[in-house]
Parts: C-alpha cells; structure tokens; sequence
C-alpha cells in the first residue's frame, strides 16, 4: 500500500496477523518502516513526578502528560496516523485522568492498530542488575493491566530495549517466554556494532537459554541510529533540523534536499542488514512529541515526497505503523503501590545507579511508602500462617541488616516469625538484636527449647552513624525445617536467674586480638570433602578525573567505571577479633576506619559467610575511588575464563579480553573491558584438578577475573568528577557514614524538622528535647549551637518562630488568663545557662524550638 501516512515495523516479525492496520508490503521495493515513538524515562534528570507534570523546567521543559495529549487527538483525527508510547507508569498516569468519552476513544485507537503496545513492562527495565524475579514481577503488572484495560487485543508481540546499557541472555530468554516475537534494542558496544554492520549482522535469531532450546528463540534487532531518526530528519520541538519547507517560492526551499538525503540514509541503510526488503527508522527520541503536529505534519510531507518518486523508478516504498507499550497494576489493591514502586525501580536508571541524586532520594521515598503501604498485608499472612486472630500485632523490622529492631528492645519475651518464602521446607540459622549480654531461652512452636548463642556486634555497627538502637548483640539460633511458603513461631525470653535450664543461650567467647592481615579461616568439613586455599582483600582502584573532552579523556563516573591503572591494597594491617561459640564462630576484621567486615562460619554450613561495611570513602586526597572485594584461590588455574549469571538465572561463559562477535582491541581498558555484572554468583573452574569455586553476593554487582583463580566485585565507589553522559553530578556516594552533623545531638534531642523553606539557601529547623520531667536521667535542660550544628553547611541568620512557624517569636505575644480552679505549679526548671553565643539555645524536657536559618555550603 502507498500510503501518505504513518505505519510501523510489525511486519518483519510477521505480526500484522494481530494488527488490522498494518500497511501492504511491496515485494519488489525497499520498504521503509517508521516508528514514532517517545522514550519516556520514568525518573533520570528529574523525578517520575517532574517529568510528568513538566515541573522544574530549568532541568528541561517536558512533560509527558502532553506528549499524550498532543498524540491522541492526531490518531483520532487521521485513522492512518500510528504511534507507539513504551512507559506504562506514565501512561496509566495519564489514562487514570481521563473521561470515560476520551478512554473509550483510546481504546478504538487500540483496537484498529493505531495504538500499538509493545514491551508490556511497568518501565523499560535494567538487563544488567535486576534479578529476574523483579523483572517478571514489573513485567506483570504491566501485562495484567494491560489485558485489563485492553483486552487480547493489546497483547504486546515486541520486546521494546532501546536504552538500557547492554542486553542480557535472560531479558532475551524471559521476552521469548511472555510470547513475544521479537526484541529491538539501540545501545551496543561502537566495535561490535560496526562489526554488525560489515558483515550485515544488525539481525539474528537469539537462541538465548542453552536449557531451553527454541521456546527461548527470538528474533533479535540492533536499531541503526541508535533510538533516533537519520540525521536531519528529527522535527520535534527539541531538535535542530529544519522543517520541509516545500514551498518552491520560498529562498529557504528545502524538499528536493529533503527527498535526496532520505533516499541516501535508507540506501545506506540497507548496507548493514541482510534483509534488502524492510528496513526501520525511528522517529522520536527522548521526550519527543510534546508538540505531535511538528513531527506529523512534516512526516507526512517526507512519505508524500518520496513516495511519488516511485514513478519516476525510485524502489523505496514508505511505510509507518505504530507500537505502544503499555503495563498495569495487580489486582490486590492492598500492594499495588508496592508493586508499582517496585516496577518503577527496575528502570534503567533507577536500579543501575544512573539518576540525579534527588531522583534516587525519590526512588527511595516511592519504595518506602509501598513498604508501608503493604505491611497490613504482611500481617494478615502472618496471622494465616501461624494461626494468630487477624487481631494479633505484628511488627516488621527494617534494619535487621544493621542489628537493629526498636520493638525489641526493653522486651524480656517475644515472639519471632520465621517465614520461608520458597517451595521447599528450609533451613536456616536467624539473628535477632538483643540489648544485653544475659542468658536466653528460645521454643520452637512445640515447646522444644533450641540451641542458641549471644554473639557480640562489631564496634563499627554498634556506632554506625544514624543507628540509634541499644542493641549491642545478636542472639543467633538455628530455626529447622520451615514449611514451603510457610512460618513457623519461636519464644524468646530471657532466662530466669536460678534457671538451670541446659539449652538456656551460651554466651560467645572472645578468643583472641590479632594484629596482621593474615588471619586464617579454616571452616570445618567432613575429612572427605577437598581443601580449597583462598585469600580473600580490600583493594581499590583510582578513578580517572578526565577533561571529558572526548571518548578517550571521559571520567570515571555513573555511566562507566573508568580505572587509571591496577587496583592497590587499602592497607598491609588489619585488626582482628575472634569469637568463638557452638553454633557460629566470627572473625571481626577493621582494614581501617572505613572498611570493616565479618568472616563468619556456621556450624555443619559448607560455606563462609562475609559481611562487610565500607564508606564513607575518604577523598581527602582529591581522589576519586573505586572499592573491591578481591578473592584469590591460590592453586586454580583457569585460563582466563569465568563465569557469571545472567540476571540471576543461568551462567554465561566469560573469557578474558575476549569478545565472540568482534575483535577487541587490547590497547585500553584492561580492567573495566572484563566487568561484567553479577547479579546473584561468580563462578570460576580449575582447569589442574582443583575443582570449582563460587562468590555467592546478595546484591548487583560488577565484577571480573583477571587472573588465574582471581574474583573481584565491585562493592563501592566514590567519585569526583561527572562523566559527561547526561547526569551532570559526580558519582559522590557516601554510604553509610557521612553524616549531614558536625557531631551527634545530645541523647536527648530530637531532631524533628529540617526542610527547604520559601527561599535558596534558607532552612526551617526544628529541635526537639524529647523526654519529659522526672522522666529520666537526661530530663534536663541542654544547650545546642546550631552554628556549628551541621558538617558542611555554615549557620547565619538565626531566627527563632513559633511552633506553627507563621510568625517570628518575638513578635507574638500570648493572652494571660486568670484562672477560677486551683493553680497547677510549674514543675521547677533549671537556671538558665548563660549562652556562650547567641547560637547557643537551651532545650527544656520537652520543649520543641522552632528557627528560620541561612545557610551556605563550607
């Protein structure tokens, strides 16, 4: 069909079965598919919520809800008109806005293939560090919703990539097994993709699970301008080309330049697939379509144009089609905000890292307040699984990684839910924060007391900056053969004085202080199995400053890890701790003020545990740095191969400066051209005899091997210096440690507000001494400077308000009632101290102070 109008590349995936507007092919000419589209970040330079409603434009003016407001009239205008839209969350957000008489009108554009959905995913998710769990689960809710909303008539047939950083054997794999027919993805290494297009490569079948044969098969796409259209061809409101100006009256009269150059880029085109026939270009790019007319209205012009030199012998045939990617919510309400969060945060640059840093604040706030949002539910299976009245109170403890539950403390009995989440009966020794070093008694739900052990923290978590729990040890016990998708009760409860109790809790033993970075951990097995020596260090690598001038000068930053040279080791002197016990033994290591970790081994466990602290990274020195865990088994040869998941699932064989499709040049990027990410395990295979070894991390990661019986993955970094890629910020991260005070708050005060106020540079700060009267020791008055209150931020200006903050203090003056009932008397108050300066206030129990501050940063 010639057409003057827009079509879409479904029917190279031969899906024009399943889409009633899919334009006539013509066999004898090149075929010419444009894709409009919009890629729609859900959260990169600004916020999922800035990005929606357009706000903070000196960021950039965009907003998606205008996108959609400017596409959908074109569509309903023009039934010939397609359009594709990918990011489920933005749209669902802008479809739950709508009038029944505009969604039904959405819905026929659906029907009749002008609105086409592609990908199905909550967001255009990570390939390199989500687990494939997360990723089927944000699939899901956009899948379900979609057929909710749509019916079968929306079934995505096409898996929709263009911009996370590299692709994966089970994004592939999983796309294929949700019935998808093909992939198309923009972003390849420059080497492999030039490769591509010599030999005529840019499409293949990708047979992506040795395990599951054909059922993974699918068909594979590399986009040839990136995600963008050819050059001089982009007319939205963003871009610099000009309009068609057909107007031969005109001194600017462009079509003839216009045709020729598009003619040229499709030929061109051709050059790098090895189908002749059909051919795609993209038309949109980031945020596109905020002004729909500029695009089809030139649009139309370029298929008029071209498509009547057919006469004149010309064999390019013009067609566009549309896909649109669209996801939904679960059904149960009581999790959707969780569940959203959750799909939100597989965005490719959500979960790898690569947002502004007040759109990663935001990503965390999302999550947080589905956490919460689910936690009624949390209860609810609880009570199902233990038999508890729905009435029975559960509460869920967020930082046990850090050794810290509130509800537990001050608590001599309490009950533990153990909940085993997978389908077999498990396994597993669990930790519970405790505050004192006595003696403790733990049932299970017979009534058998159990084994269990007080294990002292480590110094670094006991103060680690932020935590405020009194809980200086763990009580560990070894919970045995919880049901599959069920839970199981334990009692604890401190043991009485005169107990003679035999299974009442043994307290660790403090063995020994060493002094050197040897220390040898020695994990008791059965004298059958085999020994395995491995030594296991802190190193780090110098990240590169670089002017970002071009390729070769880019930093070290978010988009890429970019090492100066080999890793060094953090220090030759490490302090260690031994602790002993029945059922766990530790071995507390400090590398230095910023890198500690725990060795820990339990009893009858074939494996060491590592559990490891590290930040905030000192740059001090001006030096941006990157922090690895380094692993050496010293008697593995294995010919620079190694293996690592693919998104949690199967392993993929990686061999040392070494690429399949391509030829790597070894002149640069010794370290980081052998990253790969590992989401879930590293494995690596003695060639001599020595048998096999794997890292197990609880976390994404990157990492390689660069010698024989080498690990290495990437755990922190800390750099100075932006990379140049769109972010605009230095990849400063700080962890844990960095505190925003200059020194901790008195134990009595509470810091209870500090937010942004009318104007740049200007806090409203509000402190707080929370405990009342007589109420304990620290029931007194306190002085605080709130100059010198923060540790990068200099105080001025201070001005005392009233509680409401309305109004300053000093102007408000209160009524004094005479009151008829018997006079209550003040309970005495200390003297007030005299102030060292005016930045010194003092805090009575209970006495909330509210002040306006100027600030500037040191």
């Amino acid at each position: 069909m010639i057409i003057s109008i827009f079509g879409i590349l479904l029917t190279v995936f031969g899906t024009c079965f399943s889409n009633p507007s899919c334009p006539e092919i013509k066999p004898d000419m090149l075929n010419v598919h444009l894709v409009c589209h919009t890629h729609d970040d859900v959260g990169w330079l600004k916020t999922v919520d800035e990005y929606y409603y357009g706000s903070q434009k000196y960021i950039t003016t965009v907003g998606v809800q205008y996108i959609l407001d400017s596409v959908v009239p074109f569509l309903l205008k023009d039934p010939n008109k397609k359009f594709i839209y990918v990011e489920s969350a933005f749209f669902f957000r802008w479809w739950d806005e709508q009038g029944d008489r505009m969604k039904n009108n959405v819905k026929k554009l659906v029907e009749n293939g002008q609105l086409e959905f592609i990908n199905g995913g909550w967001c255009m998710n990570d390939e390199a560090s989500t687990h494939y769990n997360s990723i089927i689960d944000q699939m899901t809710v956009g899948l379900v919703r979609l057929n909710d909303t749509f019916g079968p008539v929306a079934f995505p047939r096409i898996g929709w990539q263009i911009d996370p950083f590299g692709h994966s054997n089970e994004q592939a794999s999983l796309f294929a097994q949700m019935g998808m027919d093909g992939e198309l993805f923009a972003r390849v290494d420059y080497r492999d993709k030039t490769n591509r297009w010599d030999s005529r490569k840019m499409e293949m079948i990708w047979k992506s699970s040795h395990s599951l044969g054909e059922d993974s098969w699918i068909f594979t796409g590399v986009l040839p301008h990136h995600y963008e259209p050819p050059s001089g061809f982009c007319f939205d409101n963003q871009c610099g080309d000009d309009p068609i100006m057909d107007d031969p009256n005109l001194e600017d009269y462009n079509k003839d330049d216009k045709v020729r150059s598009f003619i040229e880029a499709a030929n061109y085109e051709v050059t790098g697939f090895i189908s002749n026939q059909n051919i795609i270009m993209t038309m949109g790019s980031d945020f596109h379509y905020v002004n729909a007319n500029s695009w089809y209205k030139n649009l139309d012009k370029l298929i008029k144009y071209v498509n009547e030199l057919q006469s004149n012998g010309s064999n390019i045939n013009l067609v566009v089609k549309q896909f649109a990617s669209l996801t939904g919510s679960p059904a149960d309400e009581s999790i959707k905000t969780l569940a959203e969060a959750m799909g939100v945060l597989q965005h490719h640059d959500a979960v790898a890292g690569t947002s502004k840093q007040h759109v990663a604040d935001d990503y965390s706030l999302m999550l947080s307040k589905g956490v919460d949002n689910a936690r009624g539910l949390l209860s609810k299976g609880f009570s199902y699984f233990t038999g508890n009245d729905e009435s029975t109170e559960f509460t869920y403890c967020p930082l046990l990684n850090i050794s810290s539950c509130s509800y537990l403390e001050g608590k001599t009995s309490f009950v533990v839910n153990v909940y085993n989440s997978i389908g077999r009966p498990k396994s597993f020794y669990v930790r519970v924060p405790v505050e004192e070093s006595t003696t403790y008694t733990v049932q299970d739900q017979q009534g058998n007391y159990l084994d269990s052990q007080v294990v002292p923290l480590p110094d670094q978590i006991v103060n680690l900056p932020g935590r405020t729990s009194t809980a200086n040890f763990d009580l560990v016990f070894y919970a045995q053969d919880i049901p599959a998708l069920g839970a199981l009760q334990y009692l604890v409860e401190v043991a009485a004085e005169e107990s003679t109790n035999k299974r009442n809790s043994i307290l660790s033993n403090i063995k020994e202080i060493i002094d050197g970075k040897d220390t040898v951990v020695e994990n008791k097995v059965p004298e059958s199995w085999a020994t395995i020596n491995v030594t296991q260090d802190w190193k780090w690598y110098e990240g590169w400053n670089g002017g970002n001038y071009d390729p070769s000068d880019r930093a070290s930053g978010a988009y890429i890890f970019r090492p100066t040279g080999r890793s060094q080791e953090i220090t030759d002197q490490v302090n260690a701790t031994v602790i002993e016990g029945p059922l766990v033994e530790e071995i507390h290591q400090e590398w230095s003020s910023w890198v500690t970790q725990v060795l820990r081994t339990y009893q009858d466990k074939n494996y060491v545990e590592i559990e490891w602290l590290v930040g905030p990274i000192p740059v001090d020195d001006d030096v941006g740095k990157e922090i690895i865990n380094h692993f050496n088994f010293e008697e593995f040869i294995t010919n620079k191969t190694f293996y690592t998941d693919s998104n949690g699932r199967e392993l993929q064989k990686r061999i040392k400066d070494y690429r399949e499709t391509y030829d790597l040049p070894l002149n640069a990027e010794p370290v980081s051209r052998n990253y790969y990410p590992v989401t879930a395990q590293f494995v690596i295979n003695s060639v001599n005899g020595q048998g096999s070894a794997a890292v197990l991390n609880d976390r994404a990661q990157g990492g390689t091997s660069l010698g024989d019986g080498q690990i290495e993955l990437m755990v922190h970094r800390r750099l100075l210096h932006d990379d140049a890629f769109g972010v605009g910020e230095a990849l400063n991260e700080q962890a844990y440690g960095k505190s925003g005070l200059s020194a901790p708050l008195p134990e009595n005060i509470h810091l209870l507000t500090l937010e942004p106020w009318s104007s740049s540079g200007t806090w409203l700060l509000r402190l707080e001494n929370f405990y009342e009267v007589n109420e304990s020791s620290l029931s007194e008055s306190v002085d605080v400077d709130l100059e010198s209150l923060f540790s990068e931020w200099t105080v001025s200006n201070i001005r005392e308000l009233v509680l409401g903050a309305n109004a300053y203090k000093e102007d408000v003056v209160r009524l004094r009632w005479n009151s008829q009932s018997e006079e209550i008397k003040p309970v005495a108050q200390e003297e007030q101290k005299v102030k060292s300066s005016e930045a010194v206030y003092s805090f009575s129990p209970m006495q909330i102070r509210t002040f306006l501050i100027d600030v500037t940063q040191k």
